[in-house]
């Protein structure tokens, strides 16, 4: 299959390695498919195809292209980390720690 250039550059030897270890040995699982989808990506594969195989989305995979472009490696691992924001500013964890350090927290 021809190349996507307008997505990604071919990789690199390394940078191949990298993500094909990446796919199968990264503790989180959003990475893994990140680095699945990059490797579909650069084997040609076109991004709605890659989306469907990974059962993201499109916009996805496409995020995932311009965060590789962009930053390489670094981009899809400091990206869209998900979850609930922080509740809890310095300040008050700060506070927490000093409460917690001056008196015991039991019944007893």
């Amino acid at each position: 299959m021809a190349q996507i250039s307008k997505l990604i550059e071919a990789l690199t030897a390394a940078e191949f390695e990298t993500l094909r270890e990446m796919s199968k040995h990264h503790r989180y699982a959003s990475f893994q498919l990140r680095a699945h989808g990059l490797l579909a990506l650069n084997a040609g594969h076109k991004p709605t195809i890659v989306a469907a195989v990974l059962q993201k989305t499109a916009q996805s995979v496409y995020n995932w292209a311009k965060w590789w472009r962009e930053d390489g490696l670094a981009g899809i691992l400091n990206r869209n980390k998900g979850g609930a924001p922080i509740k809890l500013t310095a300040v008050m964890l700060d506070t927490a720690v000093d409460c917690a350090a001056k008196s015991p927290l039991t019944w007893r």
